[in-house]
């Protein structure tokens, strides 16, 4: 009689946690994790999943339009959570990518395997320096990287065998043409401020969020952190009108990357 009462509380426990789940509505995702209206279009599907009614903290879950688990990570007060973990998933439900977050930074190894779970890459953090290794899917060494203070000072490449041979990064972020410094020259040339931003005195930070392709063109481009209307299509923009880039690679193959770009207007 005390097993049975037992279950019956643990039953109840479990209704009460369910019914206190607050799923949101669901969007429809394209090849770039671009919001789209149409489901034909969508190639995965996102909701977020929040513990309490009051939507204070949850996990965002991904799925490939077909079902499978593509991705989820924890957020609190819509930011991400201080503790957690992000996790990707392979269409054959094989664990891809996993990273540890604590107080909205990465923290400890950040791992990634083949679909058949193979270990394909390991970056260890260890403060400071890091270092990075990455594996053929027969699970030979393939690469090792050291970093200081985020940069590479070191790497190495190896063949199947582990013969040395030419080296070349396990990726390399998108390049505006001639580098940051011009960059930042080409958006003091072309941005205007806006007269009536102006006169009301908007200053900050506009946060943007697009796609280098891999052939070097912006698409896609978001507003992930608004200041002023008029500032926020200003720099919408002068980002749509920027030169083709230098592509970013994995692997050495071109590949597209999505890039975040702060523009800060100041009176």
């Amino acid at each position: 009689m005390i097993r049975l009462i037992h279950i019956l509380f643990i039953c109840i426990g479990l209704s009460s946690l369910v019914q206190a789940q607050v799923l949101t509505d669901s969007l429809y995702l394209d090849e770039n994790f671009v919001k789209t209206p149409s489901k034909s279009r969508a190639e995965y599907l996102r909701y977020t999943v929040f513990n309490t009614p009051a939507e204070e903290e949850g996990i965002v879950k991904t799925f490939y339009i077909t079902g499978e688990k593509y991705s989820e990570y924890p957020i609190q007060n819509k930011t991400l959570k201080a503790t957690g973990y992000n996790r990707q998933w392979h269409k054959n439900g094989q664990l891809k990518c996993e990273q540890q977050i604590e107080n909205n930074l990465q923290v400890g190894d950040l791992k990634e395997w083949y679909d058949n779970g193979q270990l394909y890459y390991i970056y260890k953090d260890h403060g400071s320096q890091a270092e990075a290794l990455t594996f053929y899917p027969n699970g030979a060494r393939k690469r090792v990287e050291n970093f200081e203070v985020g940069k590479p000072v070191q790497g190495r490449c190896f063949t199947q065998t582990g013969q040395d041979t030419t080296f070349y990064p396990h990726e390399q972020v998108p390049i505006f043409p001639g580098g940051l410094e011009n960059l930042y020259k080409y958006l003091s040339k072309n941005i205007k401020y806006p007269k009536a931003a102006y006169k009301q005195k908007a200053q900050g930070n506009v946060i943007l969020q697009f796609i280098v392709t891999k052939t070097g063109q912006i698409k896609n481009i978001e507003v992930v952190k608004p200041l002023h209307p008029d500032l926020d299509n200003e720099s919408v923009r002068v980002t749509a009108s920027m030169p083709i880039w230098k592509p970013g690679t994995i692997e050495g193959i071109p590949a597209n990357v999505r890039y975040t770009l702060p523009i800060r207007f100041k009176l």
